[in-house]
């Protein structure tokens, strides 16, 4: 699987001399506020209809020599985005992509070494944002005159003047 925030791609699905995904796990928040109605003694909850995503997983890197190792550990926080689009890919075979699940916004709350031996480094990642959606491509977007896309998760109407 390969991952990325934004253009900064953190997996690309290998493991010898590169780097793989390992150990996802996602979580979905519902929003809720706790409401007191007017003139009632107990509270309620208020279903905001709204969802955040969070997701955890590990990735494996294998460098070139343990030297690259050790200068990847020192630059890692000063070149990781802290936010972006978080893609996450099933993968590329004969030329055919596979399916992409999206966050859109996605921040990334904390990354972390777990494991460091030789050439071999493992780092943990959690990150926050949107409810995952898998747009169509084409289907699922509109284009502006600059050349942005808008990307709506459930096909709400947009009226463009």
């Amino acid at each position: 699987m390969l991952a990325s925030i934004g253009d900064y791609y953190l997996a690309d699905g290998t493991q010898a001399g590169g780097r793989s995904l390992t150990g996802l796990r996602l979580v979905m928040h519902r929003i809720f506020d706790v409401v007191l109605p007017i003139g009632e003694v107990s509270p309620v909850l208020f279903d905001r209809n709204k969802r955040r995503a969070e997701i955890t997983f590990n990735i494996q890197r294998v460098q070139a020599t343990i030297k690259d190792a050790e200068n990847f550990i020192n630059i890692h926080e000063a070149t990781i985005p802290r936010t972006g689009d978080v893609k996450l890919i099933v993968g590329t075979y004969g030329g055919i992509s596979g399916p992409i699940a999206l966050i859109v916004n996605g921040a990334l709350l904390s990354h972390e070494l777990i494991k460091y031996t030789g050439k071999f480094t493992e780092h943990s990642y959690q990150i926050v944002g949107s409810p995952i959606f898998a747009p169509s491509p084409g289907a699922d977007f509109l284009v502006t005159e600059g050349g942005d896309r808008i990307t709506t998760e459930t096909g709400d109407k947009i009226l463009v003047e």
